[in-house]
């Protein structure tokens, strides 16, 4: 009895391969930054903008301490930050902010 040589365990192979590559760029497209809290402990609030500049999801939502830095990644690169002073109540916006190359953006 003679057997034919498989060639769908190559092409299953090939098409395995050949899937993980053209998600990997999908994967590599988060961009990052962090920001950081200057002069007192700060709530952050921090939502995706859509290329348009439109506010998406919230990212991130969270007490810093004075001086320390939280890091944010964002599919698009751009974001909104909020934040709100530990002295008060009152929550200010800010103006959009690039996300990229571990930029950090520093909020009072």
């Amino acid at each position: 009895m003679h057997m034919k040589p498989s060639w769908v365990l190559p092409i299953a192979i090939f098409l395995a391969a050949m899937g993980l590559l053209v998600d990997a760029p999908a994967q590599g497209q988060s961009a990052s930054c962090y920001v950081s809290a200057g002069i007192e402990n700060t709530h952050i609030m921090v939502r995706e903008l859509d290329m348009d500049g439109n506010p998406k999801d919230q990212i991130y939502s969270g007490w810093v301490d004075q001086g320390q830095k939280v890091p944010i990644y964002s599919r698009s690169g751009q974001i909104d930050v909020n934040y709100r002073l530990a002295s008060s109540d009152k929550t200010i916006g800010s103006e959009d902010r690039d996300c990229s190359n571990g930029r950090v953006i520093s909020v009072p």
